[in-house]
């Protein structure tokens, strides 16, 4: 009698240790809540909290995006608002509807949308210009514009031009910037010596601009003479080693640039002052000279 007591407490034991570990193993799924988007992308079921991302959608034809509609109202975050073509909200304990508003574009005005981002509205026969940086903080390089229709560049640029102009036509246009795969790594150090550098770090291709330091004052005067820029490079836009400001061509590799001046001997009235009593007898002997005319 006695072990089958024993036996009864061990298996009611083992039935409650199995039935806390059971309940501890249940998953609690939070409740979510809906966001219903109209005009863009980034609906869906969210918790309380979380994170929602909106992002505005296509426009329709001949009407440009004002504002974005929400109900109930939300707190923005990250810098976006309702005028932003990106939102971003904490998700609230409710259903949340985002609607994008549209206005009608004024006559003969075209959407205008780059990288997937509505720039604006222009009006046809007007230049439009574009300008994109020739590297990217990923070292990728920039190749070449995507214009949607074909369009009629201005002022001598193209497709592959880091500024480029053309002129709207009678109808919407989308714009891409096409660059090469990222290249980390590709930032080369100039160092400067007896000069300035407008920046510390250069890409190869690139336009790099020293300066050497203007002259002195009167009494230590120093005149330029040439830049000893290691390894060679090749000078642009006219300048050269005896250029005070030179512009060359960024190699693969560092580069270090020393700005060798050599001394202006002084002017004999930038001479050091006369002794006192020298300046005083030749004042005396001037207008002597003056009151006897």
């Amino acid at each position: 009698m006695l072990i089958t007591k024993r036996i009864f407490a061990i298996i009611l034991v083992a039935l409650m240790a199995l039935g806390i570990c059971g309940l501890s193993a249940i998953a609690v799924t939070p409740e979510t809540f809906t966001v219903t988007v109209t005009g863009g992308a980034g609906g869906g079921d969210y918790a309380e909290g979380e994170t929602v991302h909106i992002t505005l959608g296509e426009l329709p034809e001949g009407r440009h995006f004002i504002r974005w509609v929400v109900s109930p109202a939300v707190e923005f975050i990250d810098g976006t608002s309702e005028y932003r073509q990106v939102l971003r909200f904490p998700m609230p304990a409710q259903n949340v509807t985002v609607a994008a508003e549209y206005e009608d574009n004024p006559p003969g005005y075209y959407n205008l949308t780059m990288n997937s981002v509505f720039y604006g509205i222009y009006p046809a026969g007007g230049t439009v210009t574009f300008t994109t940086g020739a590297f990217r903080s990923d070292g990728s390089r920039f190749l070449r514009w995507i214009i949607t229709p074909e369009v009629a560049f201005a002022d001598g640029t193209g497709e592959t031009s880091a500024e480029v102009k053309f002129i709207m036509p009678a109808c919407a246009v989308v714009i891409e910037s096409v660059y090469s795969a990222p290249a980390p790594d590709v930032f080369y150090p100039v160092v400067v010596i007896g000069g300035m550098c407008r920046r510390t770090y250069y890409a190869q291709g690139e336009t790099v601009t020293i300066d050497a330091y203007p002259p002195l004052p009167a009494g230590n005067s120093h005149r330029f003479v040439r830049w000893d820029v290691y390894p060679e490079v090749t000078f642009t836009e006219g300048t050269s080693a005896a250029s005070p400001t030179a512009k060359f061509i960024m190699p693969a590799s560092e580069v270090a640039a020393l700005a060798v001046y050599e001394s202006v001997p002084p002017k004999w009235w930038e001479s050091p002052p006369l002794p006192y009593w020298l300046h005083c007898l030749l004042k005396y002997l001037c207008f002597g000279w003056l009151w006897m005319k």
